[in-house]
């Protein structure tokens, strides 16, 4: 782990794009199987593989939180995942069945993904991904803001959640630092918690909230897909 002074420097010193990101954008890889996409796994391994390839093109930069959240959140996720793959299997095998009684019996052979090792690796991309960010700290500053935003019920935590407040003060506090220094790359913040930081659904930035982001040169997308793809990662 390290400090927000400590990422400050270093990107003082080796300029780059700064991406930020909340815990559900690391969980979507396994997520969104069931609901038959793969956009956040495209968009892991391209920031898996250029953070390989060419470390000084992106810093990505995560809370202490997130790491604690994955830790919370990834088992019953996989579980999920699995399920879903489960079923995919049962349907081709009713499937082949069909056909056989038929009498019609297809050439291939019934699915296993659930024998496969999909979900595994799924998870380790996810974590070698997080294992190349920049782990901050816990900043008793950043903490506050967050409870003062809970008691204020002030987004993103006007249901009395603190967690994503956490998230957003500290990715708030180190773009706040970068552009008070003149930082001129581009910073950038995912998220695609709905209820609390897109607009009506949308996945744009809640109104509430823009002026914060705003005032420290912080970007807002919804998706990891977009963020990489205007990155042009």
């Amino acid at each position: 782990m390290t400090t927000i002074d400590a990422t400050v420097a270093d990107l003082l010193q080796n300029p780059r794009p700064v991406l930020c990101l909340d815990t559900c954008e690391l969980l979507a890889a396994i997520e969104e199987l069931p609901d038959k996409k793969v956009s956040a796994i495209e968009a892991l391994v391209r920031i898996r593989n250029v953070l390989v390839t060419n470390p000084s093109r992106l810093l990505l930069v995560l809370t202490e939180l997130v790491q604690h959240e994955w830790n919370q959140n990834i088992s019953n996720v996989r579980k999920k995942a699995a399920s879903f793959v489960r079923t995919i299997d049962e349907g081709s095998q009713s499937v082949h069945r069909a056909w056989a009684l038929l009498e019609e019996p297809l050439s291939s052979e019934p699915s296993t993904y659930a024998e496969s090792k999909l979900i595994d690796n799924l998870v380790a991309l996810t974590e070698s991904v997080m294992a190349q960010a920049n782990l901050l700290d816990n900043h008793p500053v950043c903490f506050e803001r967050a409870m003062n935003r809970v008691r204020a019920k002030r987004r993103p935590a006007h249901k009395g959640m603190i967690k994503d407040a956490i998230h957003l003060e500290h990715y708030l506090e180190l773009s706040s630092r970068l552009q008070a220094d003149g930082y001129t790359e581009r910073r950038l913040f995912v998220s695609g918690n709905r209820s609390d930081f897109w607009n009506d659904g949308e996945p744009h930035i809640h109104p509430e909230i823009r002026p914060d982001l705003q005032a420290a040169g912080l970007e807002f997308f919804g998706d990891l897909r977009s963020a990489v793809g205007s990155l042009r990662i």
